[in-house]
């Protein structure tokens, strides 16, 4: 069983023993950040001016304060740590039979970010590129829009809606609701995580594995006591 977690990646880019080279120890800063996000906290700023007024950031901090650029770079430039770090929790919940691995569900929930609309996912680049079986609504539930004819312009969108009607279609995309959906209303609504701090598509996905995992790690701690 997995009982720590493998943060070797975050002193890599310190020379010869990075805890010793580094300003602050990494361990330490990654502590404070998950436990940031895990009580809702997630501005750089904040974290900067709880190290010194909250006593549980301050147990974490190890009596450190880290300035808000400090804290803000280890979560930029991270990014890809970050990811394996959800990908730990996520085993961790699994050999602790907190969870079980099956159905991937997606939700069309928003968050907000300093991002280009133009970089929005269609449904060639989701069904074709990505190689996935993917069961997408085309228009709001409960609301069928108009048929779709085939055309040379939307191979895609005409071969989703054929895949939403039929039973197999119909039988996957209906647990959608209380697979996906309850998790997006944890992170808004328990953490309060509504917009994205960075910007630029890896550095908001290192943002997001770390919500994440804040959010898994929280939600472990009650699921063990309980």
């Amino acid at each position: 069983m997995v009982d720590t977690l493998e943060v070797d990646g975050f002193y890599a880019e310190y020379e010869g023993n990075g805890r010793r080279n580094s300003p602050y120890d990494s361990r330490m800063l990654l502590k404070v950040l998950v436990y940031a996000h895990a009580s809702g906290v997630f501005s750089s700023r904040k974290i900067a001016r709880k190290l010194e007024e909250d006593v549980a950031f301050r147990v974490l901090g190890a009596g450190n304060f880290p300035d808000h650029r400090t804290v803000n770079r280890l979560r930029q430039e991270h990014w890809e740590e970050f990811a394996g770090i959800f990908g730990q929790v996520v085993k961790l919940a699994r050999e602790m039979k907190l969870m079980r691995m099956g159905t991937l569900a997606i939700d069309g929930s928003k968050v907000r970010a300093n991002a280009s609309k133009r970089k929005g996912m269609s449904y060639g680049r989701m069904l074709a590129e990505k190689k996935i079986t993917a069961y997408v609504a085309l228009g709001r539930e409960g609301q069928r829009g108009k048929d779709i004819l085939p055309s040379s312009n939307n191979p895609h969108t005409q071969a989703m809606q054929e895949r939403m009607r039929s039973a197999e279609g119909q039988h996957w995309y209906g647990p959608r609701k209380w697979l996906a959906e309850p998790r997006f209303g944890w992170i808004k609504h328990v953490l309060g995580f509504r917009r994205f701090s960075l910007r630029g598509h890896q550095k908001v996905k290192a943002e997001w594995q770390l919500v994440c995992a804040a959010l898994n790690l929280k939600r472990m701690a009650v699921l063990s006591t309980s």
